[in-house]
């Protein structure tokens, strides 16, 4: 009979495949960093590149949109509400503070005519692809 143990397979392979892993994250399209993270969707017409981004509780003033080349930053900051000193969390699961976060395109856009609206909490980036691209 055969004993079960983690180090029966090659160590060497695993790390590795661990390391490729860590790497494609990295270099993927989604690269979140902050104390919370709007979660997004991104669409493709055959135009644009849609990006929406949900940011309850957020004002447009408080979110930068930045582009460069294919990349899209997305950072701000949602600041706590003022606490009452008397009162006392029974649960607490909102989050604030900083978030940036980095979408890379997969294809190059019209960077003049990128649009931003902001309503209900959402974002949404509407980036027209260049003429070579669309259609």
């Amino acid at each position: 009979m055969r004993t079960l143990a983690p180090w029966d397979r090659d160590l060497s392979t695993e790390a590795g495949h661990f390391f490729d892993r860590f790497i494609e994250h990295g270099e993927g399209p989604f690269e979140p960093i902050g104390e919370w993270i709007p979660v997004l969707d991104v669409l493709e017409t055959d135009d644009a590149i849609v990006v929406q981004a949900e940011m309850p509780g957020m004002e447009a003033k408080d979110i930068a949109v930045t582009l460069r080349g294919r990349l899209l930053t997305l950072k701000g900051e949602r600041e706590r509400t003022t606490e009452c000193r008397e009162e006392r969390y029974l649960s607490r699961e909102r989050t604030y503070g900083t978030f940036f976060r980095s979408i890379r395109l997969p294809t190059a856009v019209q960077a003049s005519k990128v649009t931003t609206t902001f309503k209900n909490g959402v974002l949404i980036v509407t980036l027209p692809k260049s003429p070579a691209n669309a259609g």
